[in-house]
This record gives C-alpha cells, structure tokens and sequence, in this order.
C-alpha cells in the first residue's frame, strides 16, 4: 500500500470513532494548544487554569450523532470502493479517536506516529497500529516535555510562539503531503525541530515550510490541496498570497470565503467555522464536503470537480472535519 499526495484515488482508509471522546483534565498543553485565545495576565496556575472550561465526556447525543455521521462517511467511502479500517477503541481514549490523521501521517509505505504536542495524545497511534500492518511504522520519539511550552504565550500569544524547540514535536495533521514534497506548518501543534526530524527520516523528499500562521493549530483549515496545482486557501487568515509557501505561489487558487457557521452544541467549542475547509479528496474529480457549505461547493464544482455533500453535525463541537477524520493508506494514480 502506498500514498503519496492528498487526491489520488483513495483505496483503503482508517476512519475514526467517537466513542468515549472526552475533555481531558487541563494540563499545560491542553491550556496553550485547545484555549490560547483566553488570555491570562499572570502566570499563576489559578489565573492559567480556572476558566470555566467543561471537562470530562461530551453528551452522549454528541457522540451518537457523530458516530452516525461518521457510519454515512462511511458508506459513502464503501460505495465508492474503498476498503474501510476502523480505529480500535478496545482502549478507552485519553482525548478522542475521532481524527486518525491528526495522530499518523502516511508516506509512500511509511506510517509515522507523530510526536503529539498534547500530552495526552502521545499514545493515540496505538488505537491505528492493527490497521497498519501494511506499513513501516515509524514511532517518533516521544518528546520531553519538561520547558517544552512557553508560558509567555500565557499573556500574549501574538508575541511568543506556544513550542520552544527544546524536543521535535508535530501532528500529523500539520502537514499535506505532494508527491516528492511535504508541506509542513511551524503552529501550535508543530515546531522548526519537529519538520528537521521529519527531513531526517524523509531524506528523499523536501519540506517546505509554511510558518505564516504560528498561532493556529492545523494546516488543513488554512490550506488543502486538491489536485496538482490546484489549491484551497482560507480567505480570512492567508490574507496575502505570498504568506503561502513560495511552491503554492505558482498554483491556481480557490479562494475559500467565509463559510457558513453550522453552529455547536451548548457549551462544546473545540473549533472555529474554519474547519468545515477541511474537506477529503476521494479522487481529483470527487471531494467530500460538509453539507451546508454551498458557496463553497459551487466554486469547487466549477473547476470540475464533483462535491459530495455529507453531514459533520458536530465539526466545530468535536473539532472534527472530513480530512481529519480519514486517514488514507492506499491511494493509487
């Protein structure tokens, strides 16, 4: 099984559960990387921690739903012949298994389980290893944590990044993978260490950085890629084009307006509006998008590529989109 970019024909896939998902107890990654935008004025654990935030398991309507969103993503997928994986929930999760890609990124026959950059996530690639017998595993070191986070990003997240770069560290799901190149996005969730371990271990394939956006979390709300040059750019933060990645530069856009807001459950918010951007390639002439976001439908559909409408009822509740939730190990050309 190989993969080697984000739109050739998808022939086997691990699609994600949500049973179980939960908001973990609040530490100091889960503070800085899920809630950077509640600032604090002092760096006292009290004044950093107390804010309100519900933690424990999210409804059980939540779940539900989701998950039968998630069997209707996966019907789609069978009826367009792909081979369909589950994640083992055998384990209850420290956080979610809701998004395989965030936790594993596939290249070519390897699987790399990332260095998380929440701690409580270092161990979800476990919950994927049955279905990644095909592969070699790659299981990156898990990083110290000890002064991996700067609290000066506590009080003013525009002036200091959230990783120092004492240890490498990235999700998975801050990269986009292109044939012979990766791009990479330095964020929340990925620092400068994390892309030079990941050039180490890819020596035949070149990362490109994108670090116009440090203070956001993934790549795949900013950028998507749906066919050789042919790209999906959010409108709101990638205000100048020359803040992509000089390679993206040369490409054709679709230059994504704001999408339609499909609302959270009362109290949840684990994502902006942004992340029904995140959108699956099933091949170059079929994307999966969520089913409320025509405008956007009606500017993929006019580079001739067919939009499938599926319900995510609960993306911005989860922080769950499309892309994040399929993780692809077979694509064929």
């Amino acid at each position: 099984m190989t993969t080697n970019n984000e739109w050739d024909q998808l022939k086997t896939a691990i699609v994600g559960k949500a049973d179980d998902a939960i908001i973990p107890p609040m530490d100091i990654s889960l503070r800085l990387i899920d809630y950077p935008d509640i600032r604090s004025t002092r760096l006292k654990a009290k004044a950093i921690f107390d804010m309100g935030i519900k933690g424990g398991s999210f409804p059980q309507q939540v779940l539900d739903e989701a998950n039968e969103d998630l069997e209707t993503l996966v019907e789609f997928l069978k009826d367009q012949g792909v081979n369909v994986l589950r994640t083992d929930i055998s384990v209850k999760p420290k956080y979610h298994y809701l998004s395989p890609r965030h936790s594993v990124f596939t290249i070519g026959n390897k699987a790399i389980a990332a260095p998380m950059a929440l701690s409580m996530r270092e161990d979800e690639y476990q919950s994927l290893t049955h279905a990644l017998q095909s592969k070699e595993l790659i299981v990156a070191p898990r990083p110290d944590r000890k002064n991996l986070y700067n609290l000066e990003a506590f009080i003013d997240l525009h002036k200091h990044r959230v990783l120092n770069e004492t240890a490498p560290v990235f999700d998975a799901a801050n990269l986009l993978k292109c044939n012979d190149d990766i791009y990479y996005m330095v964020s929340r969730t990925g620092n400068l260490k994390g892309a030079e371990y990941l050039q180490s271990i890819l020596p035949d394939k070149k990362i490109h950085l994108f670090e116009s956006l440090p203070n956001h979390t993934h790549i795949n709300s900013n950028i998507i890629l749906l066919r050789e040059g042919l790209c999906l750019v959010n409108s709101d933060r990638i205000r100048d084009l020359t803040m992509l990645p000089p390679n993206l530069q040369k490409w054709d856009k679709i230059i994504v307006p704001r999408l339609y807001d499909i609302g959270k459950f009362e109290g949840y918010k684990m994502a902006s509006p942004w992340i029904c951007m995140n959108i699956l390639s099933v091949n170059p002439k079929l994307v999966i998008l969520e089913q409320h976001q025509n405008v956007l439908r009606k500017l993929i559909e006019k580079h001739g590529i067919e939009v499938a409408m599926l319900p995510m009822r609960h993306s911005k509740t989860l922080g769950i989109g499309f892309h994040n939730a399929v993780l692809d190990l077979d694509r064929i050309n």
